[in-house]
C-alpha cells in the first residue's frame, strides 16, 4: 500500500458533510468557482432546514446560480445516504451546461450515453448525480419503468425550470396525428357533426383554408359516445414510430381524453397527465422544483402532484442585491409618437456598436429584422450564435420562437429585444386561449415565455442588460398582468414606469426623449456608479414593497382537480364530480364556468341529462366554453349611453391605472386589425369584439359563443340606434368577395332579422375587396370595410390612443372622452358612413 493510501485508509468511514456550505468546501473547484454567492447561501440554508420535506419549490430568477444550488442539494442528499440522485433539465443543451458547471465546481455527474441507453451504474450505485432531460424520465417507454412495481427508484430529484417540465409532461402524453395520415380524416369525420354544432366557421376554415390558424376542441360528450370508434382508429395508428412513446398514456386514460383539431394535425391527450405511470418520479423520496417563474403555482398541484404545503411556502429570494441588472425599455410608454419603425431604426443604429439579440414569436416577425441586416439563427444553432457574437461582433442577431436555452453572459450581449407576444405552440394551449381567455391557465404560459426571454442576457450578479419591449400587445399584456409576474420582474417593470413617467412629463418631443434615453443607455453600458446606485436602491425598495403586498393564494380548486382526476382514473365519477362541486362558490370571479364544465365531464359518464344541465350553466358563466346540445341563443341587451360614458365604464371594468397603459391597450387592439392571409382570424374577431365594446356597443361573437345551427354572425354590435351584423374575412386576398362569403352575411342577416324581429340593421363584411363575385347574390344591402376603409379606421383608433396618453387618466371624464371620440371620428352613429362603402356588383 502506498503513502497516499496509508494516509486515507483511516478516513474511509469518515462521515461526509451534508450542510451545503460544508459540502461546497469539501469540493475541489476550478479557480474563480470556489465561492458561494450570498443569494445561494441564503437559499441553501433555507433548503437545509426543510430538507426532510418531500416536496420543495424554489423560485430563483435567471442568472442567480440555480444550477449550483440544485447540484449542491443533490450532493448533500448523496452524502446523507438519500440517493440515487438525478438532476432533470428540459433540453439536451441544458444538460450539457449542467455537466460543464458540475465539472467546474468539482461535483461528480454522469449522463446517458448516446450509444447505450441503459441507466448508468454510477447513478444506481450513488457515486454520481445523473443529469438528464425530462423526456428521458417521462415517456411511455421510460427505462426507469412505466406503470410497474419494479421501477428504478430515485431518492432525490431536482427538476430545473419546473414550469417547462409541466409542458414537457403534457407533450410526452400527447399523441399527434398529422394531416397526411389516413387516421386524421377518419377522426375528423367521426367528430365533424358535433364540431359544426359548436363553431361551423372554424370547421370550415380547418377543412378548406390551408393557412388557417383555427383550433377546435371536440366536446367531451361526443368523445364519450364514440370512444370505441376513436380507440379503434388509434389502434391502427399505434404501430407507427410516432406513437411509440405516447400510446401507453392514451390507453391508461382512454376514458378521459381531450381531442384538438387543426388543419395541420390532431392532438389527443389525457385531461391530466397520468403521473402515477412513472413511479420513479411520482414516488421519489425528495423532489426540489426550481423555477424562475411562479405565475401558475396551482399547476404544480394539479399536474405534478406537488404537495400544497410546498406551493404555499416556496423558497424565494429575500433581496435582489445579489442579482444582475435588467432595465426595461418600452418606448411608447415614454412617447406615444414612437413607431415600430423608429424603434427598430434606433436599435439598428445601436447594433453598430454593441451586440444585439432579438427574440421574435415567428419567422414572419424575424423577417423584418433580417431586412434590416440582422443575422437569423435557428433554435438548433445557438453555439454558432455564441461564436459569431464573440468573433464577428458587433452583430444584430434574431431568433424566432425560442425564449429559453440561450445564455449570453457578460460582454457577449447587453442588448436584448423582445419583439411581439410569444405564441402558444400546442393545440391545447391555443384552444384554451380561445375558450377561457384571460384565465390563469392561458396567461401563465405566456408569462413564463416572457420571463424566460428576459433572462437570456443576464447570467450573473455582475451582469447587466437593456431589454427593449416592442409591440403594443406585449406591453399591454405586461401592464395588465404585471401582478402575476415574479416579484423581481414586477420591481424592474415598476422602476421603468417611474423613469418613463419622468421623461414623458419633462421631455415632450421624440428628439428630447431620444437624448435622455441615449444618456441613460450610455450610463448603463459604462456601468456608471450613479446609475448602479440608483438602479439597485430603487429596484430593491420596490421589490420589498412587492413582497410585502403579496397575498396568499387559494389552491382549493387545484387540489380538487387532482383528487377528482385520481377518482376518475378509478372510474369513480360520482366522487370526482362531488369533489369539484365543493369548489363552486357564489363569487362571480371564481371561474365557476370551468368548474361546471369539469363536473359535466364526469356526470356525462353516468347522468347525461345532469351533464347537459351543468354544461348549460358553464356556458352561461363563460360564453366560449362548450355549447350544450340543448342550449339556445339568448338575445343581447342593446347598449344605452354615449361613447364617453361607455368608455368610462370600459376603463373601470378593465382596471387601467394610467393613461399610458390605456393607450397601449387601444393600440394592441389595432395591431390585430390586419388584412393578410398570415393573420390570425380568431385574434381578428376578438379585436373586433373589443373595438365594438370600446366604441360603446354591446359587443359579442354569436357564432363562437352560442350554438346557432342556422348560422350566426362572427360579431354583433348593438346599441339603441345602431345595430351591426358583422362577418370577418380578414384573411381573404382575392380581388372580389366570393359567393360563399356573401351567403354567410346573408345567413347571418336573416338570423338577426328573425331573432331580433328587426329590419333596421346594417350588414357588414370586413374584406379587402368591395366587389361581389359574378355568382354572388343577396337581398340585403351589404357594407364593406375595405382595405382603404380599414386603414382609415386604424388611423382613427391610433389617434384615439395618442389623444388618451396626452393627459392623465383622471382628466378623462365622460365629457372629455366624448369630445375625443368626436375629434377622432369614432362615433357609433356614423361608423357605417365613415368606415364602410356599399358592396358593388362585378
Amino acid at each position: 500500500m502506498g503513502l497516499l493510501e496509508d494516509l486515507n485508509f483511516g478516513n474511509i468511514d469518515e462521515e461526509k458533510p451534508t450542510e451545503p456550505g460544508a459540502v461546497f468546501s469539501s469540493l475541489n473547484q476550478e479557480p474563480s468557482y470556489d465561492y458561494l454567492r450570498s443569494i445561494q447561501k441564503e437559499f441553501l440554508d433555507n433548503w437545509y432546514k426543510r430538507r426532510t420535506e418531500r416536496d420543495l419549490i424554489g423560485i430563483l430568477g435567471t442568472g442567480t446560480g440555480k444550477t449550483l444550488i440544485g447540484l449542491l442539494t443533490l450532493q448533500s442528499q448523496l452524502n446523507g445516504g438519500n440517493g440515487p440522485c438525478a438532476y432533470v433539465c428540459p433540453t439536451r443543451q441544458l444538460v450539457n451546461q449542467v455537466v460543464n458547471a458540475a465539472k467546474k465546481f468539482g461535483i461528480k455527474v454522469v449522463t446517458f450515453s448516446r450509444e447505450d441507453h441503459r441507466i448508468p451504474a454510477e447513478f444506481t450505485n450513488c457515486e454520481s448525480i445523473l443529469v438528464m432531460t425530462f423526456d428521458k424520465l417521462f415517456n411511455g417507454k421510460s427505462v426507469f419503468g412505466v406503470d410497474t412495481a419494479s421501477y428504478e427508484k430515485i431518492g432525490s430529484l431536482v427538476i430545473d425550470d419546473a414550469h417547462t417540465a409541466i409542458n414537457k409532461i403534457k407533450a410526452a402524453t400527447t399523441l399527434t396525428i398529422p394531416k397526411d395520415s389516413k387516421q386524421y380524416n377518419k377522426i375528423f369525420s367521426l367528430f365533424e357533426h358535433s364540431l359544426n354544432e359548436q363553431q361551423p366557421a372554424k370547421v370550415n376554415g380547418i377543412k378548406n383554408d390551408a393557412n388557417s390558424n383555427a383550433v377546435i376542441q371536440v366536446p367531451y360528450w361526443d368523445i364519450n359516445s364514440k370512444k370505441q370508434s376513436l380507440m379503434s382508429i388509434l389502434e391502427e395508428y399505434s404501430s407507427t414510430v410516432q406513437t411509440l412513446f405516447q400510446y401507453s398514456f392514451i390507453l391508461e386514460a382512454q376514458e378521459l381524453l381531450n381531442v384538438y383539431i387543426s388543419n395541420k394535425q390532431i392532438d389527443i391527450r389525457p385531461q391530466h397527465a397520468p403521473i402515477n405511470m412513472i413511479p420513479s418520479f411520482d414516488k421519489a423520496e425528495h423532489r426540489l422544483f426550481l423555477s424562475a417563474t411562479f405565475s401558475n403555482a396551482g399547476a404544480f398541484i394539479s399536474e405534478l402532484h406537488v404537495a400544497k404545503e410546498a406551493v404555499d411556502t416556496p423558497i424565494k429570494m429575500s433581496t435582489l442585491t445579489d442579482t444582475g441588472e435588467k432595465w426595461f425599455l418600452a418606448f411608447r410608454q415614454i412617447n406615444s409618437h414612437y413607431t415600430d419603425e423608429l424603434i427598430r431604426s434606433f436599435i439598428q443604429q445601436r447594433s453598430e456598436k454593441q451586440n444585439v439579440l432579438i427574440l421574435t414569436p415567428s419567422n414572419e416577425a424575424a423577417r423584418k429584422w433580417k431586412e434590416m441586416g440582422a443575422r437569423f439563427y435557428s433554435a438548433d444553432n445557438i453555439n454558432e450564435l455564441k461564436q459569431d457574437l464573440t468573433s464577428c461582433g458587433p452583430l444584430m442577431a434574431v431568433i424566432a420562437n425560442k425564449y429559453d436555452g440561450i445564455d449570453l453572459p457578460d460582454d457577449l450581449c447587453h442588448f436584448l429585444v423582445l419583439d411581439g407576444m410569444p405564441n402558444q405552440n400546442s393545440l391545447a394551449d391555443k384552444s384554451d386561449t380561445q375558450r377561457i381567455p384571460n384565465s390563469i391557465t392561458t396567461i401563465s404560459p405566456t408569462i413564463h415565455e416572457i420571463e424566460q426571454g428576459m433572462g437570456r442576457t443576464v447570467r450573473s450578479k455582475s451582469d447587466y442588460s437593456l431589454i427593449f419591449l416592442l409591440g403594443d400587445k406585449l406591453q399591454d399584456f405586461i401592464s395588465r398582468h404585471s401582478n402575476m409576474f415574479t416579484p423581481e420582474t414586477q420591481a424592474q417593470w415598476k422602476f421603468f414606469k417611474q423613469i418613463a413617467k419622468d421623461i414623458k412629463h419633462n421631455y415632450s418631443s421624440i428628439e428630447e426623449s431620444n437624448k435622455q434615453l441615449n444618456n441613460l443607455i450610455e450610463k448603463v453600458l459604462v456601468q456608471d456608479d450613479s446609475w448602479i446606485q440608483l438602479y439597485k436602491s430603487k429596484v430593491q425598495k420596490i421589490y420589498k414593497e412587492v413582497l410585502s403586498q403579496q397575498q396568499d393564494q387559494d389552491y382549493t380548486f387545484e387540489q380538487a382537480e387532482q383528487a377528482a382526476w385520481q377518482y376518475a382514473l378509478n372510474k369513480n365519477y360520482q366522487e370526482a364530480a362531488r369533489v369539484i362541486n365543493q369548489t363552486v362558490t357564489s363569487d362571480s370571479g371564481s371561474n365557476n364556468g370551468i368548474k361546471y364544465e369539469l363536473m359535466a365531464t364526469y356526470y356525462d359518464k353516468f347522468d347525461q341529462q345532469r351533464a347537459f344541465d351543468l354544461q348549460k350553466k358553464a356556458h352561461n358563466e363563460q360564453s366560449f366554453l362548450f355549447k350544450s346540445p340543448n342550449s339556445s341563443y339568448s338575445k343581447r341587451t342593446k347598449k344605452v349611453g354615449s361613447e364617453g360614458i361607455s368608455f368610462c365604464e370600459y376603463i373601470k371594468k378593465y382596471g387601467f391605472e394610467d393613461s399610458n397603459d390605456l393607450a397601449t391597450h387601444i393600440r394592441a387592439i389595432n395591431d390585430d386589425l390586419l388584412y393578410t392571409n398570415y393573420a390570425d382570424e380568431t385574434n381578428f374577431r376578438a379585436s373586433i369584439q373589443k373595438l365594438g365594446e370600446l366604441l360603446g356597443f354591446d359587443s359579442s361573437q354569436p357564432e363562437a359563443e352560442t350554438a346557432i345551427k342556422e348560422g350566426g354572425p362572427d360579431n354583433l354590435w348593438l346599441d339603441q340606434s345602431t345595430q351591426i351584423v358583422i362577418e370577418d374575412k380578414n384573411r381573404r386576398t382575392s380581388d372580389e368577395i366570393f359567393k360563399g362569403d356573401v351567403e354567410q352575411i346573408t345567413t347571418s342577416s336573416n338570423w338577426f332579422a328573425e331573432k331580433y324581429q328587426s329590419q333596421t340593421f346594417y350588414s357588414v363584411i370586413f374584406h379587402p375587396s368591395v366587389i361581389f363575385a359574378s355568382d354572388a347574390h343577396t337581398n340585403f344591402k351589404v357594407h364593406v370595410v375595405s382595405e382603404s376603409k380599414l386603414q382609415l379606421l386604424k388611423e382613427a383608433i391610433y389617434k384615439l390612443a395618442v389623444g388618451i396618453c396626452q393627459e392623465s387618466l383622471n382628466y378623462w371624464s365622460a365629457e372629455n372622452l366624448q369630445n375625443l371620440f368626436c375629434d377622432t371620428k369614432l362615433l357609433k352613429h356614423s361608423f357605417i358612413s365613415t368606415y364602410t362603402v356599399p358592396a358593388k356588383k362585378n
